[in-house]
């Protein structure tokens, strides 16, 4: 895992008298019978403290097909990473603790808001352990390689400073009023200045490279069960499928982390028949700790997708511990506090393909090269359905190991 880091504090130096005074007042000699007092040491200046709100969304395709043009809606005039110089700070920023590879991707839109108490000045590193930047906005600095970008000397010019008033901040050329990047902004309580360029938060977008977290399925009675392969638990588990009266809803509260190699499975429950809570996602987000105008920005952008029970989704909220492992972000001199908040979206999930998708995982064991490319190109129900052979006991050593070496191929895929 990685961890954010902290900042150096700065602390002052005590005085301390040394030798004899050659001439003293009368009134400053001390008494024979009361031993001197020495001078009170100055207390040490607290570090500067910077808030991180953060909020982001992964979205993928269960059946492996790419996200349609439209959903594509970074602004042209962000960066994408043939636009940024590629290069090494000097003096590289380097993590508290050696990082652990962790099965967890990156996410799709994260926004960064930073509040601090007064004026600074920081070095921003965003780096990714499995995956690609492709977005970023203001302009960074550098890109050290194709998974960490950096911004030095970011000027933040904090709301609550009365007297220092922010740069006004650009119009958007050619975004909507509607649009995520624009009201996005309202939320923050600080500007940012950095590379010329001025905006009221942080944008970066990457690409997943790392293996499906979760896995989908019908069992023999037709229940959906969800398996967690990762090593943190995952919350607010909803999915909807289409069913013969409309849509079935589906919930779980908290999916337990795995242990080992061993994934953690449940059975979703249909959601008990009640009003529906239109403000369930932003008290979700805000118990998270996003702040009310945070949430209400996250909600407008993603509620309809998360909430709106459109057939053949899934969607799930990550442990922050799990975000700080993908996407560490580190800030120089200073002490963070974070509120990191991301959910994964996955769409076109069709389990009525699931018994053919796991008879190609059957003869992939068999050697078949033509199956694993199939499987390769189904994404996260290839790769479920080739899991859930492995687990499959009665299948001999020997499939078994060739199935092993199946995965292998199509992680390698993955990454390409």
């Amino acid at each position: 895992m990685r961890y954010l880091r902290s900042g150096v504090l700065a602390a002052a130096t005590a005085l301390v008298l040394c030798g004899v005074v050659a001439s003293v007042s009368a009134k400053s000699v001390v008494p024979a019978n009361e031993p001197a007092k020495p001078p009170k040491a100055e207390e040490p200046e607290a570090a500067i403290k910077i808030k991180v709100y953060e909020w982001g969304v992964e979205t993928v395709n269960w059946d492996g097909s790419a996200e349609s043009p439209a959903e594509k809606d970074v602004p042209a005039f962000y960066y994408d990473a043939s636009e940024v110089p590629v290069g090494v700070k000097p003096e590289p920023l380097e993590p508290e603790k050696p990082p652990v590879r962790p099965e967890a991707p990156v996410r799709k839109k994260p926004v960064v808001y930073f509040d601090c108490e007064q004026d600074y000045h920081f070095d921003l590193e965003i780096k990714f352990s499995d995956g690609k930047l492709t977005w970023m906005y203001p302009m960074p600095t550098r890109l050290v390689d194709e998974s960490t970008v950096q911004w030095d000397e970011i000027r933040l010019i904090s709301d609550h400073m009365e007297h220092m008033k922010a740069p006004a901040i650009p119009a958007l050329a050619d975004v909507k009023v509607d649009h995520w990047a624009h009201f996005s902004r309202f939320p923050s309580t600080s500007s940012l200045v950095v590379n010329g360029e001025h905006e009221r938060f942080i944008f970066y977008e990457g690409t997943n490279t790392a293996a499906p977290e979760v896995d989908i399925f019908k069992d023999a009675e037709g229940r959906y069960i969800l398996r967690n392969y990762c090593a943190w638990p995952i919350f607010d588990v909803r999915a909807a499928f289409a069913a013969k009266d409309g849509i079935e809803n589906l919930w779980a509260e908290r999916v337990e982390a795995a242990s080992g190699e061993t994934p953690t499975e449940i059975q979703l429950r249909p959601i008990p028949p009640k009003p529906a809570d239109p403000q369930q996602l932003l008290k979700e987000v805000q118990r998270a700790g996003l702040l009310e105008a945070q949430g209400k920005a996250f909600t407008r952008c993603w509620d309809k997708a998360i909430t709106g029970a459109n057939s053949g989704t899934l969607s799930y909220r990550r442990d922050p511990a799990m975000l700080d492992a993908a996407m560490t972000l580190t800030v120089t001199g200073a002490k963070l506090e974070s509120a990191r908040v991301g959910y994964m979206l996955i769409s076109k999930i069709d389990l009525s393909k699931q018994a053919e998708i796991d008879a190609l995982a059957a003869t992939a064991a068999g050697g078949d090269a033509e199956a694993v490319k199939k499987l390769s190109a189904l994404g996260m129900a290839g790769f479920g359905a080739v899991r859930r052979a492995i687990a499959n006991k009665d299948l001999g050593l020997k499939q078994r190991l060739a199935l092993a070496k199946v995965m292998k191929e199509l992680d390698a895929a993955r990454r390409k």
